[in-house]
């Protein structure tokens, strides 16, 4: 619930007991998935480097 205020946008939509990604949850946990792999590939081209 803090992600979404800050965000100022719902990322779920919650019925009762159960919650599931809306559209915004959706792509918002694309683009967090393909920001964490880039950030590993660049700490695995960085340690490459030093190797190197």
């Amino acid at each position: 619930m803090d992600l979404e205020e800050e965000l100022g946008v719902p990322l779920f939509d919650r019925q009762r007991r159960q919650m599931h990604l809306n559209q915004a949850g959706v792509l918002f946990r694309q683009r967090a998935s393909m920001m964490l792999a880039l950030l590993e590939q660049a700490e695995n081209e960085l340690h490459q480097q030093g190797t190197d």
